[in-house]
């Protein structure tokens, strides 16, 4: 079966190369493209927690000066791809919530007493 796979071309490569081996002939044809911005360390002083809403807005924090000081912070993850690739990382606190970002904000409620700032790290936008 003939398959367009619309996922940035990282996720996008290792999804087809498992479709190849299940005998299906995926084309990719990426919607977004993926941007990994350094984040300076100084841009989390004050966060009590992070956002991760995909494994694209891990790498990006991967790549930077602040990983460091992000180890040290709870992270809200949706779904479990994103909290392995937080795990991959070096996270520790890591909360992990359903499969859309909609449904991670009761989790959020629950683990923040008071309304601390908190940080939504992304790394995507759309194709031209």
């Amino acid at each position: 079966m003939r398959l367009i796979i619309t996922r940035p071309a990282e996720d996008a490569a290792r999804m087809a190369d498992e479709l190849r081996r299940l005998g299906h002939e995926p084309d990719i044809h990426p919607l977004l493209d993926i941007a990994c911005l350094t984040v300076p360390a100084p841009a989390l002083h004050g966060v009590a927690a992070l956002i991760a809403t995909s494994r694209n807005a891990l790498r990006s924090l991967a790549a930077s000066e602040a990983l460091a000081a992000a180890r040290r912070l709870p992270v809200f993850c949706v779904g479990e791809a994103t909290a392995a690739a937080a795990r991959q990382l070096g996270f520790a606190d890591i909360r992990t919530g359903p499969g859309t970002a909609k449904d991670l904000v009761p989790l959020i409620r629950r683990g923040q007493r008071r309304s601390p700032p908190l940080s939504h790290g992304r790394a995507s936008r759309l194709r031209p």
